[in-house]
């Protein structure tokens, strides 16, 4: 990604074990994604827009929401911990 630079350190700082599976992405998809920071002052880099508070779900939302809520804590003890931020020092190639 950075041909004029070579990496010179890798560190990883804190860790997470948050981890979701496709079966709970699709039923999150259907329900239409309802969590998020929807507080944020940045408008969006693509269209501009600010970001919004969704709409009220209806009831088949609510249910695509509760299974895929479901599906993520049945595959939580099998999750790793894994870092939750990468920082990479880079420096610039001689």
């Amino acid at each position: 990604m950075f041909p004029l630079f070579s990496c010179r350190e890798v560190t990883y700082v804190g860790e997470a074990d948050a981890s979701t599976n496709a079966m709970a992405v699709f039923f999150m998809d259907l329900a239409g994604n309802p969590y998020g920071t929807y507080d944020q002052e940045e408008a969006c880099i693509h269209c501009g827009e600010m970001l919004k508070i969704p709409p009220e779900r209806n009831l088949a939302q609510k249910i695509f929401t509760r299974v895929a809520s479901y599906l993520q804590r049945a595959q939580k003890p099998l999750a790793k911990p894994h870092p939750n931020w990468i920082h990479i020092l880079f420096e610039k190639a001689e």
